[in-house]
């Protein structure tokens, strides 16, 4: 099972300890502990629980910049499509990235990562 340490280590990007705290970072490993299937995500448990705890640790960093910047808390957005400055505008393709049914996930890099595995996981045994 991953600590904090291990898990900064790991996602060197968590490396804040003041913004991401090691008991907020403890309880969402011990989250993704109880809810992904060992017994399914075999020697890839650990990098499970890091996306799980990344992606967590993401929504929570935008609730407290919203907080931070005197922004509503708890509001949910998909990600940035589209921007314009000035003359200049540019957008990005984000459903070529993304799930069509899953906005939850998308909305961290690491939450597309743990539900690709998650789906390749859970779909089991394949003959040919």
């Amino acid at each position: 099972m991953l600590d904090a340490v291990t898990f900064r280590e790991r996602l060197p990007e968590f490396s804040d300890v003041g913004r991401y705290t090691d008991p907020v970072v403890e309880i969402q490993l011990s989250l993704a502990y109880k809810i992904l299937n060992a017994d399914r995500w075999a020697e890839i448990l650990d990098d499970g629980a890091a996306w799980y705890a990344a992606h967590m640790l993401t929504i929570t960093a935008a609730a407290i910049s919203a907080s931070d910047a005197g922004k509503a808390v708890g509001g949910i957005s998909g990600p940035q499509a589209s921007k314009s400055v000035g003359g200049v505008s540019v957008s990005y393709a984000t459903q070529a990235v993304t799930f069509a049914d899953a906005p939850f996930w998308n909305q961290s890099v690491y939450g597309v990562q743990l539900l690709t595995m998650a789906r390749m996981i859970g779909a089991g045994g394949l003959q040919l």
